[in-house]
């Protein structure tokens, strides 16, 4: 009995180290993309025409490549992340997004030790703990 819940434990693990590692990175690079481009058109659009066409274009193709970059660098965070969500248990619920954005920004702070970084791998755990973990049981449907 120990050993299949053993295995089972190794395969949740497993699982979600996986879910957080494959797009974890790169949905914190396309959030970092969001915000250089956000920052750009801010300076452009106070000093310029604010329909400048290369705002438009890098508004459209930076944040995929800062998300195909954020693949490398957010790659080790978001398996952190995973691990210990995986470890914790943790479910779909208002807590379970609060400690989810706990989580995040703990394991991206550790490496990158900016506050812009702890915030951008918080939400992109948040993120995809939205699709990733398990739902929380409603306990008075669970009594019926």
């Amino acid at each position: 009995m120990k050993a299949n819940k053993n295995k089972a434990d190794k395969k949740k693990i497993t699982s979600m180290v996986l879910r957080f590692g494959m797009s974890g990175g790169f949905i914190g690079g396309y959030l970092l993309g969001l915000v250089l481009v956000a920052n750009q058109a801010l300076e452009v659009i106070s000093v310029n025409d604010p329909f400048k066409s290369e705002i438009v274009g890098l508004a459209l193709i930076y944040p995929f490549l800062t998300g195909f970059l954020g693949i490398f660098f957010g790659l080790v965070p978001a398996m952190l992340t995973g691990y210990c969500v995986a470890m914790l248990d943790i479910n779909r619920s208002a807590k379970g997004y609060a400690k989810l954005f706990a989580i995040g920004a703990m394991c991206s702070g550790v490496l990158y030790l900016s506050f812009i970084f702890m915030v951008i791998g918080g939400l992109s755990a948040v993120i995809i703990g939205k699709f990733a973990l398990p739902k929380a049981v409603d306990i008075e449907e669970y009594i019926k």
